[in-house]
């Protein structure tokens, strides 16, 4: 910085040096050759490229979807994949057409009661200790769906005494044989 600019900050009652007569401050659409004439016509950068600044931002929306986390084989991971390919859509989607079509296969009702509110807490059990590494080799999914989808999820367990990870890799392998995508990808 110059001396009279830094002068004029430590010192705002003093006046700058004479030797070095530059506005400091510049009325607008006064037209003077400072440097900081040519910033105060340009815009203001947001960091945002500018095709950025005309589109709003994105904020993050409460969402009225239930998270679903399982842990499924690499077979059906990749497969899960290549229906994301032919479909277009995402394993979020993937996953959901799978499971509806799934539980209207197994006849479960598309009108069951939706629960209000959040869920009661587990009550918290030891956990087993395993010393096998089998639960290592699967992957993880996390996707969110649809209330109804998730009390049909929950209603189907149940009653077929299954877990929900079993229940999806189950519907996702139905759907994977209805979309024709071969087992070993």
């Amino acid at each position: 910085m110059e001396k009279a600019t830094l002068m004029a900050r430590a010192k705002p009652q003093e006046q700058p040096d004479e030797a070095a007569p530059r506005a400091l401050f510049v009325e607008p659409g006064d037209d003077h050759s400072t440097p900081g004439a040519e910033q105060a016509k340009a815009p203001a950068r947001t960091g945002r490229s500018r095709e950025m600044e005309t589109t709003p931002r994105r904020i993050k929306q409460p969402t009225e979807r239930v998270r679903l986390a399982v842990r499924i084989e690499p077979a059906v991971n990749s497969r899960l994949s290549a229906a994301c390919a032919v479909t277009g859509g995402g394993p979020q989607k993937v996953i959901e057409d799978a499971l509806n079509l799934y539980f209207d296969a197994l006849g479960v009702p598309k009108d069951l009661p939706l629960p209000k509110g959040e869920r009661e807490p587990r009550e918290r059990t030891p956990r087993k200790r395993t010393h096998g590494t089998a639960h290592l080799d699967l992957v993880p999914i996390g996707v969110r769906v649809l209330p109804l989808t998730d009390a049909r999820l929950t209603y189907a367990c149940e009653n077929m005494v299954m877990g929900p990870q079993d229940m999806v890799e189950t519907a996702l392998n139905a759907y994977f044989m209805r979309m024709r995508i071969p087992h070993h990808i």
